[in-house]
């Protein structure tokens, strides 16, 4: 007698995990940690990273969490919790510590912009536009005052643009 070989079809239903690698939390989304003195500089970072991950409405409140539907319900909530974790992960620790019992990332983002309202802008500008001015070509290549004088006025743009 042969061995009678039988085989089971089994289907299974595989979902695709709602964090790739790339979202991580802990992922580093930029090197200016908010410390109270940099918020033109951190607001500047998040609107750069927010918008390449699609999570932009998190902060702006086009996202907001649905009324019906436990499921959509549910994504919302961790996609929130995923845009607060990067948020809370750009603050040092004694700044992130004051918005952790926040419940959206709206609240957070919100609060953020009353309390480091450009703080440092006014300074920052007044500075930036006397480094212009008093800003000579002298023995640099035309490149590198070029890059110089075009740092300078990027700078200035962010200080002067600064909205969401």
């Amino acid at each position: 007698m042969g061995d009678k070989k039988s085989y089971v079809s089994l289907k299974v239903e595989t979902k695709s995990l709602p964090n790739s690698s790339h979202d991580k939390p802990t992922n580093l989304i930029t090197g200016h940690k908010l410390n109270g003195q940099n918020y033109t500089q951190w607001v500047r970072s998040i609107k750069i990273f927010l918008p390449r991950k699609g999570r932009e409405g998190y902060i702006t409140g086009d996202s907001e969490c649905p009324k019906k539907g436990v499921a959509n319900v549910q994504k919302w909530k961790l996609e929130n919790s995923k845009v607060m974790s990067w948020l809370l992960n750009t603050m040092t620790n004694e700044i992130g510590e004051n918005f952790m019992f926040y419940d959206t990332t709206k609240d957070i983002w919100d609060i953020v912009k009353e309390m480091y309202p450009n703080m440092d802008n006014t300074f920052a500008v007044f500075e930036i536009k006397s480094i212009l001015h008093d800003l000579r070509w002298g023995e640099s290549s035309v490149t590198e005052y070029f890059n110089i004088l075009y740092r300078h006025w990027q700078k200035l743009g962010i200080y002067e643009e600064v909205s969401w």
